[in-house]
């Protein structure tokens, strides 16, 4: 009966062990302490290389390494999938091939989940830079690249992205209520640093310099000859699209910066008159201020 007994028991030890193996089976593998292994990465990005110099064409076979991970761009399409990036990374290195690396910036930094936007542009420029203000940063100060008209407001913690700035001189102009600060800034492929951009208020008994007048000019009415246009608002517009005003001071004269190139022309605007514009403008020497005097006539 003992015998009986014991074989009984080992029967039944044998069968429990056989259905604790098959719950075991169904578990996933990644429970268990410190268990690793399956499910998605922390942090996936996937976007798309192009080529400014190829009229935006994406680029098939060029490196992306985004925080410490690589992957190659699709041939047909320049598309890209990086897994695992480290999280806050805000860099890009893009390899096109027969092409030397270029250092690209985008603005969100890498976060959990995924993101599914990324455009990487190559063989263009970008400035980025931070706008403070008594050391404090400046969220919604308003960020523009004079060259291009380009313009765009801080992040909350005061942080620009310009992008799509063609190499050369540039510079960045930023303003917050009655302060604010202009910097050059030579500009090559990929992104530029400008560093801080502190803000001057018009109070301060110490503002820096103004950069010289580059355009210049005189407003005068048909009617009053001999009367000077005081207060008659002029703007800047490149391509046709705003990037600065002014008023003219008290013997009716304006004056820009602007740095060089064509495409500028400048609008004159006063009540009870019609609109002056001015044919187009081209910037060619800095050093010697391009004069563009206007005429308004009554309405």
């Amino acid at each position: 009966m003992l015998k009986q007994n014991c074989l009984v028991r080992v029967r039944w030890l044998s069968a429990l062990s056989v259905v604790l193996t098959v719950l075991l089976g169904l578990l996933p593998s990644g429970c268990g302490g410190g268990g690793g292994g399956g499910g998605e990465l922390p942090t996936v990005v996937r976007g798309t290389v192009r080529d400014s110099a190829r009229s935006d064409q994406p680029v098939g076979g060029a490196t992306v390494t985004i925080g410490g991970v690589t992957a190659t761009t699709n041939a047909a399409d320049g598309s890209f999938e990086i897994r695992g990036a480290a999280l806050g990374t805000t860099l890009a290195v893009v390899t096109a091939p027969a092409q030397a690396p270029q250092t690209l910036a985008f603005a969100e930094p890498v976060d959990f989940g995924a993101r599914d936007d990324l455009i990487l542009t190559l063989n263009i420029g970008q400035i980025r830079g931070r706008v403070v203000l008594g050391g404090q940063p400046v969220a919604g100060a308003q960020v523009t690249e004079l060259t291009t008209g380009f313009s765009i407001p801080t992040s909350q913690d005061g942080r620009f992205l310009l992008e799509s700035i063609p190499p050369g001189a540039s510079t960045v102009f930023a303003i917050a209520a009655t302060a604010s600060v202009s910097r050059q800034i030579p500009v090559v492929n990929g992104v530029n640093e400008a560093g801080d951009l502190v803000l001057v208020d018009e109070t301060d008994t110490n503002p820096p310099p103004a950069p010289p007048a580059t355009l210049i000019g005189k407003i005068t009415l048909s009617d009053q000859p001999s009367a000077a246009a005081a207060g008659t608002a002029v703007l800047l517009l490149r391509g046709g699209i705003q990037i600065e005003d002014t008023v003219t001071d008290a013997a009716g004269e304006y004056r820009f910066y602007v740095p060089p190139g064509g495409g500028y022309s400048v609008l004159a605007r006063r009540n009870a008159y019609q609109d002056a514009l001015s044919g187009p403008l081209t910037i060619t020497d800095p050093s010697v201020p391009l004069r563009a005097d206007l005429t308004m006539n009554p309405n």
